[in-house]
């Protein structure tokens, strides 16, 4: 491989989020920390778990077309449900804090479903009104990412749309 395209390699691997990602802060007082971050304007947390963020990725897909796929760039944080919205929330390291990196409030989700690959990985994939795709992994319980999806389509106004 010559330098040239070494280099070409290396920049897509960063600039795809492919470079390790700060770690969410663990600890007893997490749960606290994510409901101080969320607080105020963006409405009381219902549900939150530690996860990944797949900016513009549409669940399995890619990796379903073609088993040499790489799984696509992510950001490791929490997913956060409150009464408004779908967040996620990353560690910021220069304000050393939580902080909201993606907000889809439910008035803007087109639709929302559970993208399986496998008997054991699940995403949950949601489509906004602007046309884009994110998906969401869950890194808890077995079904969380079910349960997510059933928590938000109870808060879409009125019925998903197509």
């Amino acid at each position: 491989m010559s330098m040239t395209r070494y280099f070409v390699w290396l920049a897509c691997l960063v600039t795809l989020g492919c470079a390790p990602n700060p770690p969410l802060l663990s600890g007893p007082d997490l749960e606290a920390r994510v409901r101080a971050s969320v607080s105020g304007a963006q409405g009381e947390l219902h549900v939150f778990e530690k996860g990944r963020w797949y900016p513009f990725v549409n669940g399995f897909a890619a990796r379903r077309e073609s088993m040499l796929e790489r799984e696509p760039g992510s950001y490791r944080g929490a997913v956060a449900l409150t009464a408004d919205a779908v967040l996620f929330v990353i560690w910021d390291r220069e304000l050393a804090r939580l902080d909201v990196a993606k907000r889809i409030a439910y008035a803007d989700i087109r639709s929302v479903e559970v993208d399986r690959f496998g008997s054991r990985q699940q995403l949950m994939v949601v489509r906004a009104a602007d046309r884009s795709v994110h998906s969401f992994g869950f890194e808890g319980a077995p079904r969380a990412a079910e349960q997510a999806v059933g928590l938000v389509r109870s808060r879409l106004p009125g019925k998903e749309r197509p």
